[in-house]
């Protein structure tokens, strides 16, 4: 199980993807972006996954497919831990307890920005620099 302290450190710790992120299309009119992440401080390779809808997107960072951190909006997410309701993108973060239950709304990142404004801004959150290059969403 990922401990609390391991997700924060690879919060913080700076990150790199060394390959050209892409976006492939997939059935339905739906996109997906799965890239490694490197973290040479910490000796660990991470996971990015993003995922793209037609009314729902979300960004996940995953560490041994636990995902750590994630920016997320689709229809509803009720908390179980605290019973709140996000309508709104909003972010998860991870502890052992709750896993990723926990969300709150963001301040950091403007949810009427393009979907790859919003990517950027999660990745500089999570201190991710895509040395490989991005090609950009181009919605139908």
């Amino acid at each position: 199980m990922l401990k609390k302290d391991k997700a924060e450190l690879l919060h913080r710790t700076p990150k790199i993807i060394p390959v050209m992120l892409r976006w492939q299309l997939l059935a339905g009119n739906r996109y997906r972006i799965d890239a490694r992440v490197l973290a040479p401080e910490e000796n660990e390779v991470l996971k990015l996954s993003c995922n793209v809808g037609k009314t729902n997107f979300g960004f996940c960072l995953l560490y041994q497919n636990h995902p750590f951190r994630k920016y997320t909006k689709h229809f509803e997410h009720k908390s179980w831990s605290t019973d709140e309701k996000f309508r709104e993108p909003h972010k998860h973060i991870w502890d052992e307890d709750t896993e990723d239950d926990k969300a709150y709304m963001p301040t950091d990142i403007n949810p009427k920005s393009s979907l790859d404004d919003q990517l950027f801004a999660f990745l500089k959150e999570e201190n991710i620099v895509p040395q490989g290059g991005y090609q950009p969403l181009l919605l139908k």
